[in-house]
């Protein structure tokens, strides 16, 4: 018998994670309508002198040929420099998107009421989600899940590679992975949360580090293109974790989102096609 259950439904939230899933709706398009214009672009000027300067190859109006206060424009080059910036732009677009959304995740957990329990004098620069989000770890019907929490995490580390200019991780083996990891085991020794720390700290490392060198090895995409895809993923499961933990119908006003019903643990949140929310 065929599967009838739904990909995606609809779910009552608060509107802190609305206003999440609202930005990473737009941070989506600013990334592949970049994306597309690279490419558009760069297929309708493969035939163009390369040597031609940029301004008069492309013949189009920008603010790129508008002039500093130094009578310099803001793009000096020809239209095979420009192409070849453009080819790289990608891989930059890539790292800031991740950023970007990481950012607006760490909003989201800081404004919604009860995520986020973390003293300033215990802020360090390691694993802040661990131990800010370990109230939600249990005694509650629906617990944060230390695998959800974990991808999450490998998030924030890779927003602090790419904001400190460094080049992701190529394979599994890279060192700063075998840190993570170490460290993330160690703070989870001193908290509540259940389980196995090192096996699903292992299986976490394996799901992202190991999946994306897959992934690249089999393409000609970098690295960051992965990462960051896997970043949207991860990122917006944890905080739909913490919604399924946190949310009150009776005493929050309601918002509506749609995601994929296999993120979706907490069936009481679904609106049936014949409910409305006020």
């Amino acid at each position: 018998m065929a599967d009838i259950t739904p990909a995606t439904v609809d779910l009552q939230v608060s509107k802190e994670l609305y206003v999440l899933f609202g930005m990473q709706e737009r941070i989506n398009k600013f990334l592949w309508t970049s994306e597309a214009s690279y490419s558009y672009t760069l297929a309708h000027l493969a035939a163009a002198d390369p040597d031609a300067d940029a301004e008069i190859g492309l013949g189009v109006e920008s603010r790129a040929w508008d002039r500093a206060a130094s009578g310099r424009r803001h793009f000096e080059g020809s239209t095979g420099v420009f192409l070849s910036s453009l080819r790289e732009n990608s891989n930059h677009i890539f790292g800031t998107v991740l950023v970007q959304y990481f950012a607006a995740f760490e909003r989201y957990l800081i404004s919604r009421r009860g995520a986020y329990r973390r003293r300033a004098s215990e802020q360090g620069p390691w694993s802040p989600l661990i131990s800010g989000c370990e109230h939600l770890s249990a005694d509650r019907p629906y617990p944060v899940p230390l695998e959800r929490l974990l991808l999450a995490d490998t998030s924030r580390l890779l927003r602090n590679i790419v904001a400190h200019g460094d080049d992701v991780p190529p394979n599994p083996d890279d060192l700063r992975i075998a840190t993570w990891k170490r460290r993330v085991e160690a703070v989870l020794s001193t908290t509540k949360w259940p389980g196995d720390h090192q096996a699903i700290v292992r299986d976490v490392a394996g799901q992202v580090f190991g999946r994306v060198a897959r992934s690249a090895a089999k393409t000609n995409l970098p690295g960051i293109y992965f990462f960051m895809l896997y970043s949207f993923t991860n990122l917006s499961a944890m905080a739909l974790a913490v919604e399924e933990a946190l949310f009150d119908p009776a005493s929050e006003e309601a918002f509506i989102v749609r995601r994929q019903a296999k993120y979706v643990r907490r069936l009481d949140l679904v609106i049936q096609p014949n409910e409305s929310t006020q």
